[in-house]
């Protein structure tokens, strides 16, 4: 776990210098989950890339931004994203303010829509009124664990694509996410999500050199990705790669 830490403003030191008109920034500690997050962003001349780090919990439907010190409880999930936009920042800009939104409303038992489950007659299990959400039970314990299944990742990073093509035509955006749970035992759960390459990896041993990678790129390397791309975009495309190994054409996410 990390030890306490005073988080200070990183816009300050970031924007002394006289050739950077501004940056973005935000720094956050959870002391139940042992976990601090911190990002800056000097955007670029385009300014294409957007990030997102935000508390959700699954028992109220409640988002919030990470900001300072955050108590959080059972039923919290922390959510970090980072989106590298291509081709203009209108899909990045979806992710940030809509994708966690799009993966809570599929996880949300608020307390009204709860069901009581009673047992049946015969003695089988406890009954489930048909479309609601019976929590997934972990090897690690008794209780219930709340996080973000991959289903609902899944579901999220389709709606957010079906949305982007529609709105934001000509331009598309790589996605990698972390989302952080406390496990009934006090350990966490840290499950990532990608599409693209941006990547992920976790540091450890003196000096961090040691690391494993998280994600596995999405590129025209992978064959099931050609696999993919063939089906959308058709042959032309796949030709055309050994020719101009740059990103080729609007696309947003896989």
């Amino acid at each position: 776990q990390l030890p306490y830490a005073t988080h200070y403003g990183m816009g300050v030191a970031c924007s002394s210098g006289q050739d950077l008109a501004f940056c973005r920034e935000s720094s956050s500690y959870v002391p139940r989950m042992g976990v601090a997050c911190a990002v800056c962003q000097i955007p670029a001349r385009k300014d294409e890339d957007r990030y997102a780090a935000e508390m959700a919990c699954v028992r109220t439907g409640s988002l919030k931004p990470l900001v300072g010190n955050f108590e959080a409880d059972a039923g919290h999930v922390m959510c970090l994203g980072i989106y590298d936009g291509h081709g203009g920042k209108g899909v990045a800009e979806l992710l940030k303010t809509k994708l966690h939104q799009e993966i809570l409303k599929r996880e949300c038992i608020p307390e009204a829509t709860k069901v009581d489950k009673p047992a049946s007659e015969e003695g089988k299990a406890p009954l489930v009124e048909e479309g609601k959400y019976e929590p997934e039970k972990t090897d690690r314990g008794q209780e219930s664990c709340d996080t973000f299944s991959e289903n609902a990742i899944k579901e999220a990073y389709r709606a957010i694509d079906g949305l982007s093509r529609v709105e934001h035509r000509f331009c598309g955006s790589t996605a990698i996410n972390l989302f952080i749970t406390n496990l009934p035992d006090g350990s966490r759960r840290v499950r990532c999500a990608w599409a693209g390459d941006s990547r992920a990896a976790t540091f450890h041993r003196k000096s961090y050199k040691s690391f494993r990678e998280l994600s596995s790129d999405h590129n025209l390397d992978r064959e099931d990705e050609k696999v993919e791309y063939k089906e959308r975009a058709g042959r032309q495309a796949i030709e055309g790669r050994s020719q101009n190994p740059q990103f080729m054409g609007p696309r947003t996410l896989s």
